[in-house]
């Protein structure tokens, strides 16, 4: 409130400096009329001279009897008319001059009053701005009492002091307050002074404005005046050079007529005339008395003319002077007013600094009270974090407890399937080892390894993974006994330990062995049979077999290290030879173990040297009484550096496990599509067939990696064949029909390799895209002179027939089964009584030749 007051009391005294300097402008402009009115008084009385002298001029020049008396009154009139209106004129403007000098003294004494209310007014504001400096010390005083108080622990003893020194800061202001609104009723009495002197001097302005209109009417009148005397004069001098010229005239007739009345003796008659002139004579002497009487009479006009004009130029001079002393007057207002406006000016200054200062102490003091309300709220904080810190220390406290439970929970126990870890079974495994060590007891350790699980991950993703393994756990913990313990080891395996295991007194080692062994198979044969039925995971249906190795203690090991190794020997060996079935650890396959890491290791850098080999068996067409070459299938050779040329039967199983077969399988493919291009140069058209694994039918991008190869080397999708084994129906027949319809879409053909030796349905076979049957080299060594093998190879050569596929013979050996063969109807055949697998340019060979086999 007191800020929009200062800020009103500034506005006001602006407005009256404003007027101020109207009414310094106003009095310049009323010195420039007096001046001028000066010059115009100037004026009159050199045309009142010249009139006057005019008059002595018309008095000093002989009277003429003949001028017109009543013009010359009516002129004399009109200018006396004139005179009075001037000195009217003049009388009013003397008195509008003194009621202006009144105006300018009763405004000089408002200006000398509102010069004392203005220093009142600074004095004022020096005291306000000691207060000010004063309540700025105490205020910084407070400040750093509560800049301390922020730094130190704040007592109640020193927040009370703080706040009694804000009250007397703000009585202090109070005071100031009061003391400027003390300043402002005396500007706004300044201001109402000042107002009624505009007043005045605005209503002097106006009757100054109305007497220059009066003299400028009455300059305008004795202008018309002295232009009609000047004529009257000049038409006058006119009658009275003619009433000369009559005169003359009429002497001359006088003068004649006495000469002829002389000469003729007509003296009657001229006397009569004479007589008659001198009537006529003594009426115009008459007539000039008259006019010498008027003359006289407007000699005294024109004196009592003179005389006024004597008195006009007076009080032209008088006011000539007080004009100059109104000048003078106006000059020292002025000089007042400058005065008065640097005053004002130097305590509008003063009034700046103080409300300045005041708003500087105003806000100092609510960042004073604001950091008190600040410590207050602080310290209430403090008291309330303090609280919520002893309720977070004894949460965390508890939540620590929790995690350390949580965390020692973890680190014995898998998270996943809440089986004990490989940490727990660790300690497990230790104590059981001891104690057969020292009491000559016997346990059994089995690790167990899902098979072909990371193809199943990789094809169905980590949560379908983990589903998967929780339910493998489930189904394990149902296999063993409450005394067993159970645990997982890894991703995809899981320890079995048998602690107790009673074989009875056996005194002969390998009979002891044996009763050890039985007691064993007891409970992985449970395990496995377990495992047979199929998995639901994400709504589909999965088959799985598990690989089981056994190390015996203390057999086996006498440290828990040594038999979890030797149970993942026996374990690795079971992949190695066919999966799904358990093996117990012997020294031997220690040294398999060994050679299957370095055949790993080997495979990796075969691949990158360039040691593998695509050599090409033939496939002969049976039909017309000859084979011809119709075909090939791709095998894959190793060039050992060490062991020489090696079959797939040695290195596949190892590249299936490590992966390796996806790398090893797509240089195969491309391989084979680069040969077939060349064939196709020479003329060559023949179908080539590849084998594709498990892991490779699970690959993402199989169908866009082979027609990516087929579009590269331009060969038509219809002559590559992918041969699929059998069995592979059996481990999940809904995504393998979807591998076979992506395959068929792109246009490859499909071959069943294998048939006869698998247990799968086949109603579970896809045959929209499927062109060959291959008939499994075991049924085919039997025929024609094994009955069971012969009748077999006809019903699998009927049925492709019946299902519209071509039937091919594996493992053709001798002449005697290529007959049986041809007999029954089958299409094709391969096999070493044609040719082993051969190279390229055998093949090309072969073609160039024309061979034919004989039937």
């Amino acid at each position: 409130m007191q800020v929009e007051q200062q800020e009103a009391l500034q506005a006001r005294i602006a407005q009256l400096e404003k007027r101020l300097k109207s009414a310094e402008s106003q009095c310049q402009a009323t010195t420039k009329e007096i001046w001028q009115m000066e010059v115009d008084l100037a004026r009159m009385e050199e045309r009142a001279q010249e009139a006057e002298e005019k008059v002595r001029q018309a008095q000093a020049s002989p009277v003429p009897q003949a001028v017109n008396p009543v013009a010359l009154e009516l002129q004399f009139q009109k200018a006396q008319n004139a005179l009075e209106e001037s000195q009217q004129s003049l009388e009013l403007a003397l008195e509008e001059r003194q009621v202006a000098e009144e105006a300018r003294r009763i405004a000089e004494d408002a200006l000398l009053l509102a010069e004392n209310d203005k220093r009142q007014a600074l004095q004022q504001h020096r005291d306000v701005a000691e207060t000010v400096r004063q309540l700025q010390t105490q205020l910084e005083s407070a400040h750093d009492l509560l800049e301390h108080a922020q730094e130190a622990p704040v007592s109640s003893d020193q927040l009370e002091a703080a706040a009694h020194e804000l009250k007397r800061a703000m009585e202090r202001v109070e005071v100031a307050e009061k003391q400027c609104q003390i300043a402002q009723q005396g500007r706004v009495i300044a201001e109402q002074q000042m107002g009624d002197i505009q007043a005045q001097l605005e209503a002097a302005e106006v009757e100054l404005n109305h007497t220059r209109a009066e003299l400028k009417g009455s300059q305008e009148e004795l202008r018309t005046a002295l232009a009609q005397l000047r004529v009257d004069g000049e038409g006058q001098s006119s009658e009275n050079q003619r009433m000369r010229d009559e005169i003359r005239q009429l002497r001359g007739e006088l003068e004649d007529a006495r000469r002829a009345a002389a000469g003729t003796g007509e003296l009657a008659r001229l006397q009569d005339n004479l007589q008659l002139q001198q009537e006529k004579s003594a009426l115009l002497q008459q007539r000039l008395d008259q006019l010498q009487q008027r003359l006289e009479l407007s000699e005294e006009k024109s004196s009592l003319f003179q005389q006024k004009a004597a008195e006009a130029e007076a009080k032209l001079a008088s006011i000539h002077s007080r004009g100059g002393a109104a000048e003078d007057e106006v000059k020292s207002l002025r000089d007042r007013l400058e005065r008065m406006e640097s005053r004002v000016r130097d305590a509008d200054k003063i009034y700046e600094v103080s409300e300045q200062q005041i708003r500087e102490a105003e806000q100092k003091q609510q960042e004073s009270w604001q950091r008190v309300r600040d410590a207050e709220m602080r310290a209430n904080q403090a008291m309330v974090e303090n609280k919520k810190l002893a309720d977070k220390l004894g949460e965390i406290e508890k939540r620590a407890q929790e995690s350390d439970r949580e965390t020692q929970r973890l680190a014995f126990q898998d998270p996943l399937t809440g089986l004990p870890n490989i940490n727990l079974i660790g300690q497990y495994l230790e104590f059981t080892v001891k104690q057969c060590v020292r009491y000559r007891r016997v346990a059994a350790l089995l690790v167990i390894d899902i098979d072909r699980f990371k193809v199943f991950n990789e094809a169905m993703g980590m949560k379908a993974g983990d589903e998967l393994l929780a339910k493998v756990a489930e189904r394990l913990q149902q296999a063993i006994r409450e005394t067993d313990s159970l645990g997982r080891k890894g991703e995809d395996e899981f320890i079995i330990l048998l602690s107790e295991l009673n074989v009875g007194d056996h005194n002969h080692p390998e009979a002891r062995r044996k009763a050890i062994n039985q007691h064993v198979e007891v409970v992985a044969n449970r395990v496995m049979q377990m495992m047979g039925p199929p998995f639901t995971v994400q709504g589909q249906k999965f088959y799985l077999h598990v690989s089981i190795g056994i190390a015996i203690c203390p057999d086996d090991g006498e440290t828990p290290q040594t038999l979890l190794e030797n149970g993942d020997t026996a374990m690795y060996h079971v992949k190695e030879t066919g999966r799904n079935r358990h093996q117990f650890y012997t020294s031997d396959l220690r040294q398999r173990q060994e050679k299957r890491l370095t055949l790993d290791m080997q495979l990796r850098s075969a691949l990158e040297r360039g040691e593998f080999e695509v050599k090409y068996h033939p496939v002969i067409s049976l039909a017309k009484g000859k084979g011809t070459l119709v075909g090939v299938e791709a095998l894959l050779r190793w060039n050992h550096r060490i062991d020489g040329t090696v079959g797939p039967d040695y290195f596949l199983p190892a590249a299936e496990e490590s992966g390796m077969i996806i790398p090893i399988g797509q240089w195969v493919l491309s391989q084979t599509c680069t040969q077939m291009r060349e064939w196709l140069g020479f003329g060559l058209r023949i179908f080539a067939s590849i084998n594709l694994s498990k892991r490779q039918m699970l690959q993402a991008d199989l169908v866009e990696c082979i027609s990516r190869e087929l579009s590269q080397n331009g060969i038509p999708p219809e002559v590559l064949y992918v041969e699929i084994a059998e069995g592979f129906n059996t481990y999940n027949p809904e995504m393998m029909d979807q591998v076979i319809n992506r395959l068929g879409a792109a246009g490859i053909r499909i071959a069943i390799d294998d048939f006869g030796v698998g247990y799968s349905s086949l109603s579970k076979i896809n045959l929209n895209y499927t062109r060959v049957l291959k008939i499994d080299r075991s049924i085919i060594e039997g025929c024609p002179t094994d009955r069971q093998s012969s009748t077999v190879c006809i019903a699998a050569i009927n049925l492709a027939s019946s299902l519209g596929l071509l039937s091919l013979a594996e493992g053709v050996e001798n002449a005697n089964q290529v007959k049986f063969l041809a007999k029954y109807g089958c299409a094709l055949a391969q096999g070493y009584y044609f040719s082993e697998p051969i190279t390229p340019n055998e093949i090309t060979n072969i073609h160039r030749s024309k061979k034919s086999w004989k039937i």
